[in-house]
């Protein structure tokens, strides 16, 4: 199991089992996996340590739990309003609460909300986006998850939006997607800037449809059509 490059550490579980662990020191329980649904395991409670394998990788702690996008609801609220606070400097505003909440969270399974996204899609505006720090340049690149899912739903329904957008985040990513071709834009200015000095653009913005894939034949239709002949 050591020869594994991503293998850390091997242990066992003290429950039925007829193995003597007499000289291995007890260790923090390696978790089960999810999918194990709590049924019966020896691991569940203490382990011993078997080995330990000193040239495996360094564990990325940022991979260590899922991350995933959902549509945001008044519950999340206190979670989102400790994510503004951490992510904008002090005296900035903090989150409001519109009347028509809709958005986008991104959840980690482990730790809950970690970042968020509120637009309106009456207005056609996106007002509101933080992503905690570490979330932003993680291997899962969380926060460009979050930004592409956004784009994604507003590619569905259409039409010019506005958003106001911080230099060192939000208007880089538009900008990446504009030089790949899925938005266009245009920069109305500075809107205001940060007590940190960041910098907010006011942009009107459009995302491309998607590519039209080639429709199959209606075989049925067609099958039909010879039938007749």
């Amino acid at each position: 199991m050591l020869k594994e490059k991503n293998c850390r550490e091997v242990t066992i579980g003290l429950g039925y089992q007829d193995a003597d662990v007499s000289g291995y020191k007890e260790t923090k329980a390696i978790p089960l996996p999810r999918q194990y649904n709590n049924r019966y395991s020896d691991a569940k409670e203490m382990q011993v340590l078997l080995c330990r394998n000193k040239d495996a990788q360094s564990l990325d702690k940022t991979q260590e739990s899922q991350r995933f996008v959902r549509d945001i609801c008044y519950l999340d609220f206190d979670e989102m309003a400790m994510v503004s606070e951490q992510c904008f400097p002090e005296g900035d505003k903090a989150l409001q609460s519109p009347d028509r909440l809709q958005g986008l969270a991104l959840v980690d399974a482990d730790k809950g909300i970690v970042g968020y996204c509120l637009y309106d899609k009456e207005e056609k505006s996106v007002y509101d986006m933080a992503v905690l720090p570490k979330y932003r340049t993680d291997k899962n690149a969380s926060s460009k998850k979050l930004f592409g899912e956004l784009i994604r739903r507003i590619r569905e329904i259409g039409g010019e939006w506005s958003a106001e957008l911080r230099d060192k985040t939000t208007y880089r990513y538009l900008n990446v997607m504009s030089k790949r071709g899925l938005v266009t834009f245009e920069n109305n200015g500075i809107d205001h800037e940060m007590s940190d000095g960041s910098k907010v653009y006011s942009v009107k913005f459009k995302v491309k449809p998607a590519p039209q894939t080639r429709q199959q034949p209606n075989l049925a239709a067609l099958t039909a059509g010879m039938a007749e002949r």
